[in-house]
């Protein structure tokens, strides 16, 4: 296993949603992804006289590092990652139909919703792809 200092690339994925219900799947995805990424979720700062705490925003980012010198296992294994995230997606969007995920790598960007479900493990796959 790589420390923080041997990552040379990271590759974080932002996936968004338009609905509710992101954040409280994400138990799921850091399980399915336990041991090969990282799982973040931005939580909102509370001003200190609030009287309600804000709602967290519906993004989740999911990060990937490729040790220096991994070579080609640790790039598939990076790259594994990205159909089991798309997996993670469609069941998702089989709970929340109305919702749309944006899924973005740097400037390159996934749109999905229920309908277009069809083509999300290609093109979210190949987010994961340095």
């Amino acid at each position: 296993m790589a420390v923080l200092g041997d990552v040379v690339n990271r590759i974080l994925v932002a996936i968004e949603s338009s609905g509710p219900g992101l954040v409280p799947a994400v138990p799921g995805l850091a399980t399915l992804l336990e041991g090969r990424a990282t799982v973040f979720v931005p939580l909102a700062a509370v001003h200190p006289e609030a009287r309600t705490a804000p709602q967290p925003p519906s993004v989740v980012v999911v990060g990937v590092g490729i040790a220096a010198g991994g070579g080609g296992a640790t790039e598939a294994a990076t790259a594994a990652v990205g159909p089991d995230v798309a997996a993670w997606i469609e069941r998702y969007l089989e709970h929340d139909a109305a919702a749309t995920v944006v899924c973005t790598a740097g400037s390159r960007s996934v749109r999905v919703d229920a309908a277009g479900r069809s083509s999300l493990h290609q093109q979210v796959a190949a987010l994961f792809v340095s």
